[in-house]
Order: structure tokens, then C-alpha cells, then sequence
């Protein structure tokens, strides 16, 4: 399909404007389910982005990208504490 090509950019407009269901079917038509994983993460959408996970990678990546958001929290929350 010739617009194919284009739902990426049209995800990234609807995350943009967090219409995030809209952004999750062209990220997921689009062929780059991590985009939306990362939409989700970067919104806080727990939830959203684990159903994802599951679904679209391996349970080793899964657990890759948890003990990833980990550190970064565990970074933020050493940050806040010096700073507080």
C-alpha cells in the first residue's frame, strides 16, 4: 500500500497531540510496535504499554525494557533526593 509510508508519521502526530489510540493503530500498521511501547512509557501509561510489550516482543526483551525503565527511575529518585 502506497500510504503505508506514512503512518509513521501520522503515530507520531497523534502521539503528539496524545491522541494515543489513533497513534497506537498507525504505529501498529506502521510495522513499529516499539514506538508505541514508547508513547505509552514516555505517558505514563503503564498499563497500555505492557499489553504491548507482551503482545509484539520476546519475554526476554520484556524484561530488558522493565529493568531499563527501572534504572531510569531509580536515577530520577537518587536526583530527587539530593535535590530535595
Amino acid at each position: 500500500m502506497v500510504g503505508r509510508k506514512y503512518y509513521k508519521v501520522i503515530a507520531d502526530h497523534y502521539a503528539e497531540v496524545r491522541q494515543y489510540g489513533i497513534a497506537q493503530k498507525y504505529y501498529l500498521a506502521a510495522n513499529t510496535p516499539r514506538n508505541a511501547i514508547d508513547m505509552y512509557i514516555k505517558a505514563s501509561m503503564w498499563d497500555e504499554a505492557h499489553k504491548l510489550c507482551t503482545k509484539h516482543m520476546l519475554p526476554d526483551e520484556v524484561a530488558n525494557l522493565y529493568i531499563q525503565q527501572v534504572s531510569i527511575y531509580a536515577c530520577d529518585l537518587v536526583w530527587y533526593t539530593i535535590i530535595t
